[in-house]
């Protein structure tokens, strides 16, 4: 046996003394802290570790290429497996510490003053009963502590091993940092004239609004950007930010109820005119309505004088009816007043290869648009209606801008009999898109001299993150075993043991059993001379007062037991073990201070083992 001080509550193993549970309860804490910490950290900052870029490295050895690795997978260890291995550890320390805790659990009840039941006491021995089932049989035998140990154990190694490896995860974020950017484009009011073919840029709404198409370069929804570029050279993929003025137009479109017409006819057609004054501007348009041509008509036009430095775009729609006044049913008038804005917002672009043009991610307005003239609007306004396509086999008959306004109403029902306000909207969007595209290409033009402004370089970096929901878990599991290693370490040395000692293998158990051939209380030691079958577990004989477990053991090897072939637990059965009540008693001189397990009360009898004829 190992020697060590004897201590009035009998002897504690090394794990369960207090700067074993000190130690273990100090790391706990230590864990808790360092992931709370982390968590914060991660939540503040998206991450609290940047990860290198992934580079290649070539393997090779004695001149011989053994191929190649990626920086990445390896440095992943540091945040998969290395805090696996430290929680592997961890566990495996709690798990020695409540396998002492178990152990110690039979002496315990042996030094209670009524003893214990052969079952709770002599038999008891938690570890021939699987982990996941262990708790309960604890928790039943009223070890309430030792049963929240046992299932802390369990959960220990199901849940928080396999949380550990999931505690962190690599996720992409934006990093931002300070960049000049240079402006390569200025707004020029005079970039459109009589001669600016603005074909062009119905065609591209067409492409956007009608079909789905990308917008063009530089363009976005309803707005025009002027180009830019970082000053120095960006990396595919990294984006540009930067504040500038985004170009823009609108409409404010409401119906005409009131008008009056006139018409003239000939034998194949009939010429119908609009007039009539909206918010204090005059307005005059024609339709030409054909016989036995188109079934439908939108005309659109636009009204740039006697409005008082404003501009007006009419916009009639009308079905085809041979005995309606003017050839036309269902007619809709419609008077649009144009504006034009600047607003201010922060554009960002992803970079690309030259000569591909960046694409852009989303422009974020500061809510602040001011309303600008320019001095080329009433060419541009007229020109996109001069805009016609000649189709002689069409059903619908009208000028580019207004089949397009048509069109983009009955995107999703071909069928639609577009109401007033259909038009309306259609017509505005069509509008804000024609001068986007009309600015980028006309408008916005190349300067000599860049003009340098301040931005931001945005690049995507591989971040170290916490994860949440793991992290909270972790946590969970941890208090609870801070809390339980507390409560173990303070019930350790509150319960008193019949062990004087550390029992060293087989040998130390045995001399927990009384000495061969003795009568208590002064029997001597067990000897080396005494050591065969039955002496070495006991070796007592029935009628001498020696305790009933030296009893059931000597019974079991010199009286036929194991001759017959039956088993250990046969004769525990046969003679009531689990029912019995077992004690500690001192045996030998104060010196020696050496327990020994005893039936209680002592009694000399005679138990026969019988063996079942079955």
């Amino acid at each position: 046996m190992a020697s060590s001080t004897i201590r009035p509550e009998g002897f504690i193993p090394w794990k369960l003394r207090w700067w074993a549970t000190f130690l273990v309860t100090i790391v706990n804490v230590v864990f808790i802290t360092t992931i709370v910490v982390l968590l914060a950290i991660s939540k503040s900052n998206s991450g609290f570790a940047t990860i290198p870029s992934s580079s290649v490295l070539q393997l090779s050895f004695l001149g011989v290429n053994l191929g190649k690795l990626d920086k990445n997978s390896a440095y992943s260890l540091l945040w998969t497996s290395f805090p696996t291995l430290i929680i592997t550890v961890y566990v495996l320390c709690w798990s020695a510490i409540i396998s002492d805790f178990q152990d110690r659990q039979p002496f315990i009840e042996l030094a209670k003053p009524d003893g214990a039941t052969g079952k709770m006491s002599v038999l008891l021995d938690y570890r021939q009963h699987a982990l996941p089932t262990r708790w309960f049989r604890a928790w039943r035998n009223k070890h309430r502590v030792l049963g929240v140990a046992i299932l802390l154990t369990f959960v220990n190694k199901l849940a928080l091993i396999a949380l550990a490896s999931h505690l962190f995860a690599v996720e992409s974020t934006p990093s931002t940092r300070p960049a000049d950017m240079l402006l390569t484009t200025t707004f020029n009011e005079t970039g459109v004239d009589s001669r600016t073919n603005l074909a062009s840029a119905l065609n591209l709404v067409l492409a956007t609004r009608n079909l789905d198409a990308r917008f063009p370069p530089w363009t976005l929804d309803r707005y025009a950007f002027p180009q830019f570029n970082s000053a120095t050279a960006s990396k595919l993929g990294t984006q540009l930010a930067v504040n500038l003025t985004a170009y823009s137009a609108d409409l404010d479109c409401i119906t005409l109820p009131d008008y009056s017409s006139s018409n003239t006819s000939d034998e194949t057609s009939m010429t119908v005119i609009f007039s009539g004054t909206d918010r204090g501007c005059a307005y005059r348009q024609t339709v030409v309505v054909d016989n036995a041509a188109a079934t439908e008509y939108i005309t659109a036009s636009a009204e740039t004088a006697n409005c008082g430095g404003s501009s007006r775009l009419l916009l009639i729609h009308g079905y085809f009816d041979a005995n309606a006044a003017n050839r036309l049913s269902d007619l809709k008038v419609i008077s649009c007043i144009p504006s034009y804005w600047k607003t201010q917002g922060s554009l960002s672009i992803s970079a690309a290869e030259p000569p591909q043009p960046p694409a852009i991610v989303g422009f974020k307005p500061d809510g602040v648009s001011t309303s600008f003239q320019w001095s080329s609007s009433d060419l541009f306004e007229t020109g996109v209606q001069l805009v016609v396509a000649l189709d002689p086999t069409a059903a619908i008959s009208g000028n580019t801008f207004g089949l397009l306004a048509l069109n983009h109403a009955r995107k999703f029902d071909p069928n639609l009999r577009p109401t007033s306000a259909d038009l309306i909207n259609a017509t505005t969007e069509i509008f804000q898109s024609t001068f986007a595209f009309t600015a980028k290409s006309f408008l916005l033009q190349s300067t000599t001299t860049p003009v340098t402004v301040k931005g931001a370089s945005l690049t995507q970096v591989s971040r170290l993150t916490v994860v949440t929901w793991v992290a909270g878990l972790m946590l969970g599991i941890l208090f609870l075993i801070t809390m339980w290693t507390i409560i173990v370490g303070i019930q350790s040395h509150r319960a008193i043991s019949i062990l004087k000692e550390e029992p060293q293998g087989l040998l130390g158990l045995a001399l927990l059993l009384p000495p061969p051939d003795s009568t208590l209380p002064n029997s001597s030691h067990l000897s080396s001379s005494s050591l065969s079958p039955a002496s070495t577990i006991g070796g007592s004989r029935a009628g001498s007062p020696t305790g009933f477990c030296t009893w059931l053991v000597s019974e079991f090897w010199t009286r036929g037991g194991y001759s017959q072939g039956l088993t250990f637990e046969h004769i525990i059965e046969a003679n009531g073990v689990k029912e019995k009540i077992f004690v500690a008693q001192e045996c030998g001189g104060k010196a020696d201070g050496k327990r020994v397990i005893m039936e209680h009360p002592v009694e000399t009898r005679e138990y026969k083992v019988t063996r079942d004829p079955s």
